[in-house]
């Protein structure tokens, strides 16, 4: 959903808060499956950044939506 956001935002400097949350989201995705998050690391700073990452695309299709709806009005 976020890289569909993003492929849609034409020009760049369209609609800064929906692109740099689905920026945020898209990151945190690609970090979470980089560190293999999904494996159960043992490493306590790898632990730490698939939190990190895991709390961002927990919190994304809320995110987004609160992004899109400023977005909506034009900032």
């Amino acid at each position: 959903m976020a890289e569909s956001a993003l492929g849609e935002i034409k020009p760049a400097q369209d609609f800064p808060t929906l692109r740099n949350t689905a920026t945020r989201i898209t990151k945190a995705d690609a970090d979470y499956r980089r560190l293999g998050c999904s494996t159960g690391p043992s490493a306590t700073d790898t632990v730490a950044a698939c939190r990190q990452a895991g709390n961002t695309l927990a919190h994304g299709p809320k995110d987004l939506n609160q992004a899109l709806l400023v977005a909506l009005r034009g900032q």
